[in-house]
């Protein structure tokens, strides 16, 4: 029976995939959607052998008896929202059978072996056991597009969001993890999670929902009913390459001037809300970074469209020691530097921790 090595999380935008075989690695990105669907309504969706659809926008999957469209299939058919109000936990099992039907059908398996590490905010990895339980059960038999799949799960790790980024940094420099407090920061599209370790234990954890999403809202809250997806991918790249041409690409006005206007708002307003958000976020962050940290890490893909005022205020939260040259600092994204097969899917460091949490466990 052939066996694999399976690496996800359950990010709030998506869901990335990768997976270990003995020929090397395979990536690929998820919508983050699910919903519960009728059977019957699937059944347009069921792929033949030697069908040329891509599996990866025909996923459903049954389980605990009931049947659930997932990603694109789930957003762009049924209609499904991301769920950014549930526990990841609630949807992981459902998007793990998704993600293992994905593979199995692109090479035509029918069972399989893997083993399996995943992430899950903080405050969620205690619930992992009984994920894990549930999750076993579920692989053994579920129905997907292709039929009736079986997959035996051998070894199973969770860890908290940030720790393959931690792990990495760890083996880096590990007199300075073993010696001091270093926190690690993840900020994603749904929250931001934080925890700290003192000589290397694991021993804080927090979380909240100031997520990339809530700049989302807060946008168009002021500006009006733009289509989140657009605006999500617009504000993120025009805030990191600072190219005006991904905010012109989803304007309303019909006429020159109209856009001209409605740009210079949309710009305002942008600056506006990410002013009051890095307010928030920084308060939060000074209520729960202890004072004695020594290093921060820092990863998530909502980091990125912050830089450089998030990095420049988390500076001032650890001490110089400009007289060394491993003085104290934060890291960021831990220098990642993708594989072809991860950077030809274009999520650059959104899949950083991931990464490097498939590459130590």
């Amino acid at each position: 029976m052939p066996k694999i090595k399976v690496a996800t999380d359950f990010g709030g935008s998506s869901t990335k995939v990768i997976i270990e075989t003995e020929a090397g690695i395979e990536a690929f990105v998820m919508a983050s959607e699910t919903i519960e669907v009728p059977k019957m309504m699937l059944q347009g969706y069921t792929l033949g052998s030697g069908s040329q659809v891509n599996p990866l926008h025909s996923v459903y999957v049954s389980c605990q008896g009931k049947y659930y469209a997932v990603g694109s299939l789930a957003a762009g058919r049924f209609d499904a929202f991301r769920g950014l109000k549930k526990p990841k936990i609630d949807q992981a099992a459902i998007k793990v059978l998704g993600a293992v039907w994905v593979y199995m059908a692109n090479h035509q398996l029918d069972q399989m072996e893997i083993d399996l590490v995943c992430c899950l905010p903080p405050g969620e990895v205690k619930q992992s056991s009984n994920f894990e339980t549930a999750l076993r059960k579920a692989l053994t038999k579920f129905d997907t597009p292709s039929g009736i799949k079986a997959v035996t799960l051998d070894k199973y790790r969770c860890f908290p969001e940030g720790m393959g980024i931690f792990t990495k940094h760890a083996q880096e420099r590990p007199e300075i993890v073993s010696q001091h407090q270093v926190a690690t920061f993840i900020l994603g599209f749904r929250n931001a999670s934080l925890f700290s370790a003192t000589g290397g234990r694991l021993d804080y954890f927090r979380s909240t929902d100031l997520g990339f999403t809530k700049i989302v809202k807060d946008i168009i809250d002021l500006m009006g009913d733009y289509h989140e997806d657009s605006l999500i991918e617009a504000v993120s790249k025009y805030r990191i390459g600072g190219d005006e041409k991904f905010l012109e690409a989803i304007l309303r006005g019909n006429t020159p001037n109209d856009r001209r206007q409605e740009l210079s708002t949309l710009k305002k307003t942008i600056e506006a809300v990410i002013e009051r958000y890095l307010a928030l976020l920084t308060g939060w962050l000074d209520e729960n970074l202890a004072t004695d940290v020594r290093e921060i890490l820092v990863c998530g893909g909502t980091v990125d469209t912050l830089n450089p005022e998030l990095l420049n205020w988390l500076r001032t939260k650890v001490p110089l020691r400009s007289d060394k040259p491993d003085r104290y600092g934060v890291f960021l994204h831990g220098g990642f530097n993708p594989p072809p097969e991860i950077a030809a899917l274009g999520y650059g460091n959104r899949f950083a921790d991931i990464y490097y949490l498939s590459q130590f466990y």
